[in-house]
């Protein structure tokens, strides 16, 4: 049984992703802050949730809360 690439091309984007979010612009940020940051650009709360390590749960309730601080 081969692995399928798209799946391994998306673990390396995801770690890709993962070392660029701890460069300067990164920096000093919480998890809430770089979930806020990564939405902004465009990324879907299942994408955060694998790039930084933490539960799609998790990410959901940390955008939400970004929101409500943003009103």
């Amino acid at each position: 049984m081969e692995a399928d690439p798209g799946a391994d091309l998306s673990r390396r984007l995801d770690a890709i992703i993962y070392v660029l979010m701890n460069l300067k612009r990164f920096e000093g940020l919480t998890a809430e802050g770089k979930i806020a940051e990564l939405k902004d650009i465009g990324f879907k709360d299942v994408e955060i949730a694998r790039m930084i390590g933490r539960t799609r749960g998790y990410v959901a309730s940390a955008a939400a809360r970004s929101r409500r601080k943003g009103r």
